[in-house]
């Protein structure tokens, strides 16, 4: 009977990025509520059912895939030109997260339920192991790499309320990862926005600034979807050092 149950899990783990694809909301939203139900029902069971790495890298592969964020919308960029920082509100609980637009799915009760499977998942799972995982997917690629940003912090959020772990050590590492200049400095506007907001000096010329010009061409050519990903993976690096300020 045992082995029944862990073969229907693994081939919902493997199903469910398909389904984000293809379903419609509602059928998403059943299919979401019986994978929590069945990590729900494991338990403490959890953690020796994912032991395995390539179970766990199919699970956060697929969670990962769902959590794919909109990079299309001319909104993102319209709102930075306000302010980034208003991409983060300091009020209570969720409402102090920027608003995310997801590629797979638009209703709310969506990530809720996700947010739900991580916290089972930040319970009865090895965090270390899924946090290893997600830097080294977030290091050595950026297919996807804002989503391993999101999943990390929703992980620290939950980490708190596991017993007998050490989520300052936690916090530690990922502070680290988070303030690395390959993650943090990415371009967010097109060179002719930095012109604006710039004066050019007509007195001196700076000739140490010798690739200034090409710097602009390059940032001529990035593209709307570029800079929208990379404002959002500026405002999750924010979210969750705002995270990891409670602890």
């Amino acid at each position: 009977m045992k082995s029944i149950l862990d073969e229907k899990l693994y081939s919902l783990i493997l199903s469910l990025p398909r389904l984000m694809n293809s379903a419609n909301e509602e059928m998403k939203i059943a299919k979401l509520e019986i994978f929590k139900g069945y990590i729900q029902f494991y338990g403490d069971l959890l953690n020796s059912i994912l032991n395995s790495s390539v179970q766990m890298e199919r699970l956060l592969t697929s969670l990962l895939q769902i959590l794919e964020l909109e990079t299309t919308d001319i909104r993102l960029v319209e709102e930075h030109s306000i302010n980034l920082n208003k991409a983060l509100d300091s009020s209570e609980n969720n409402n102090r997260f920027y608003k995310k637009r997801f590629r797979h799915f638009t209703n709310t009760k969506i990530f809720e339920i996700i947010q739900d499977i991580i916290k089972y998942l930040t319970i009865y799972c090895d965090i270390d192991l899924l946090i290893d995982y997600l830097i080294e997917n977030c290091r050595t690629s950026a297919i996807l790499q804002k989503e391993a940003i999101l999943l990390m912090n929703q992980i620290t959020l939950n980490a708190a309320d596991k017993l007998d772990y050490d989520a300052k050590a936690l916090v530690e590492m990922l502070v680290a990862l988070y303030l690395e200049d390959d993650l943090f400095n990415h371009p967010i506007r097109s060179s002719n926005q930095q012109q604006q907001q710039q004066k050019p000096s007509t007195n001196t010329i700076d000739w140490n600034n010798s690739t200034t010009e090409n710097n602009h061409f390059q940032l001529d050519t990035i593209s709307l979807e570029t800079i929208n990903s990379n404002i959002q993976l500026i405002c999750l690096l924010i979210e969750g050092i705002s995270i990891f300020h409670n602890f």
